[in-house]
């Protein structure tokens, strides 16, 4: 290697110079020059853009919810505080670290050391990973003689230094000790002392600490002494600890006892543990008091605690409160500007999967949408065209939504959007099936996802995780797409869903082998006489499409009863959710007439009442304006 003299002209001084880099500078203060070097390399063009877009730059949620409460005066006492004062460490300072004994040194001066080791690393020094483990090595055996407040440093100081000391030999044994002295000296303390390094150690190292567990375990054991800030801090740390015994129910009625003294906020956090502990509120009285504290502070709620409660809303299935759910919506109408696309998505799926048609707010967030489309997940588009096709009524306007978002996966599912595919297939999986409900389909991608090879990553060669998805798809094309030539499902897979999904027998009731549920069937002649059907359509094989739309059976008028339950009407309009219309759409493309029979107006007959009704609908070929779509 040839080392060539250079001008000073061309040379950076280090006077006054700030070292920003990850290098090791034992020695860089001596030196009165540096010359600057970078390094280039070649990168194909798909390959940036695939990285940039699959690169997730949002801040992670607990950080965002973190933020929170450190922004909070509520939460001074109970927030772990990042080391605030910084100092100068010198080059000699940093030789001096590399000739001591450490296992001959007093705890103040390893404490001081390891603040040294802080202060290097802050101003983006990073030292060898032996001088780490030396100083922690020999930290381990003094830590029974730190006084507490130098133990609360060392926490500073590591939760600092954790990129640096992860990577040391003793690691594991260093935060499997200061979990032990935590336990000794703060496990007795109060509730406020307690939080206090729950937090810390909420920062350092979660899924390796004791005390966070047992400290956890014991504030939930006496959830009335918990305040409604320190219930607060509770929920936030709770998704992360796996605690069996802990009594949901006591938190939830703790949590409405501390309502009033809980901003909207806050609840946000509430819902978050909640949801990610995969816990129902079964307080019915509580979550319609969510959403009217969430009304009140709607302008100044932050996006991540408002999608929190969404989940949880959506997760809790609050029919019981869906009045005081449409206000929430109501109020949020204006917000959408400044809300975080991610809380829109949450959103949007929440009011799809309660049956809840805003046309203001849906027709906002898709316009959203479509804005930012280019940072937008796969993920999110999935969950915007399963509420438009759940819930929004088949007009021009929503079919040219749908139309846009594929438009932006055709474009980009080979390109930008591969790595995320490749991650997600099982979303543009869903996409495609959530699609069929609006009759919208897209043969390229149908070959795209039905390739062999596309399947099976979506199930990992574990048939347990093939999902009902693909028979939804497979049986739409097959019924909506005659003409279509590419891929399907094949057989074994096919007969898979058919058997340990659906649970089918030899039974003739299962005319479309994608719906849950048997068909009620009946077949008339030119006469109104009832004909005996069994025997033809048992004749059908198993699992198949018994389509009956040919010269062969042009005789019998076949007819299909179908309930239709509260549950699947869209709770303030007048229509029923995307699936339905989809079935009657299929059904009378195989040769069937659907007979509505709404659980509604069935409920409200005697019954001589229903039995005319029936006759009607029966034999006098009556036109509801249910399916008039």
């Amino acid at each position: 290697m040839t080392l060539r003299l250079c001008n000073k002209l061309n040379c950076i001084s280090m006077i006054n110079h700030t070292w920003a880099l990850k290098i090791c500078p034992r020695f860089i203060e001596k030196c009165k020059y540096f010359i600057s070097f970078r390094a280039y390399k070649t990168v194909a063009v798909a390959d940036i853009f695939q990285n940039d877009f699959t690169k997730d730059a949002r801040i992670p949620e607990h950080k965002i919810i973190r933020s929170i409460l450190q922004a909070s005066t509520y939460y001074d006492k109970t927030i772990f505080p990042p080391l605030k004062t910084t100092a100068i460490v010198s080059s000699e300072d940093i030789d001096y670290l590399y000739t001591i004994n450490w296992f001959r040194e007093s705890p103040d001066n390893i404490i001081s050391a390891i603040k040294k080791l802080t202060y290097s690393y802050l101003s983006g020094t990073h030292l060898e990973i032996q001088l780490y483990d030396s100083i922690l090595t020999a930290c381990i055996k003094c830590l029974p003689e730190f006084q507490d407040q130098q133990i609360k440093i060392l926490l500073q100081c590591s939760i600092t230094l954790q990129e640096m000391i992860v990577k040391t030999i003793c690691y594991k044994k260093f935060i499997k000790t200061l979990n032990k002295e935590c336990i000794k000296r703060f496990y007795g303390s109060n509730i406020e002392e307690i939080l206090l390094i729950i937090d810390a150690f909420y920062q350092l190292d979660p899924s390796n600490s004791d005390f966070l567990w047992r400290a956890m375990r014991k504030l939930t054991t006496k959830v009335y002494k918990l305040s409604a800030k320190s219930l607060v801090q509770v929920f936030f740390v709770l998704p992360i600890v796996n605690i069996s015994s802990i009594n949901m129910y006591e938190l939830e009625c703790r949590v409405q006892e501390c309502i009033s003294d809980l901003t909207a906020n806050e609840l946000g956090i509430i819902a978050r543990g909640f949801f990610r502990k995969k816990r129902r509120l079964y307080n019915r009285f509580l979550m319609p008091q969510i959403m009217t504290k969430a009304i009140k502070q709607i302008n100044i709620i932050d996006a991540t605690s408002l999608a929190s409660i969404m989940k949880l809303i959506r997760y809790s299935n609050c029919q019981h409160c869906l009045k005081d759910f449409q206000d929430l919506l109501l109020s949020l109408r204006d917000e959408v500007p400044r809300l975080s696309i991610i809380c829109l998505i949450h959103m949007t799926h929440t009011f799809g999967a309660l049956r809840i048609y805003d046309e203001i707010l849906t027709n906002k967030i898709a316009q959203r949408l479509e804005k930012e489309m280019k940072t937008a997940r796969i993920k999110d588009i999935e969950r915007v065209i399963y509420c438009i096709c759940t819930i929004a009524p088949i007009t021009d306007y929503y079919t040219n939504v749908c139309h846009k978002l594929m438009n932006e996966i055709m474009l980009t599912y080979k390109t930008t959007r591969a790595a995320e595919v490749n991650r997600y297939p099982i979303s543009l999986v869903r996409i495609l099936m959530f699609l069929t409900i609006k009759n919208i389909y897209v043969p390229e991608l149908l070959e795209f996802v039905f390739e062999p090879k596309f399947v099976q990553k979506t199930y990992n060669s574990n048939l347990k995780l093939l999902t009902n998805e693909w028979l939804m798809l497979h049986c739409s094309v097959k019924i909506d797409l005659p003409y279509y030539k590419g891929p399907l499902l094949e057989n074994n897979l096919y007969t898979y869903l058919i058997k340990n999904k659906l649970g089918l027998e030899l039974y003739s009731d299962y005319i479309l082998p994608h719906y849950l549920n048997k068909d009620l069937i009946f077949g008339l002649d030119a006469d109104n006489n009832s004909v005996e059907i069994g025997s033809i359509l048992s004749t059908m094989p198993l699992g198949s499409i018994k389509n009956v739309n040919n010269d062969k059976f042009k005789n019998i008028k076949w007819k299909v009863l179908v309930p239709l339950s509260t549950s699947v009407k869209i709770a303030n309009a007048d229509s029923y959710i995307g699936y339905i219309y989809k079935k009657w759409r299929q059904l009378r493309i195989i040769g069937y007439t659907p007979i509505p029979i709404c659980e509604n107006i069935w409920e409200s007959m005697d019954e001589e009442s229903k039995a005319q009704h029936l006759r009607q609908l029966i034999y006098e070929d009556m036109q509801l304006d249910l399916f008039k779509t």
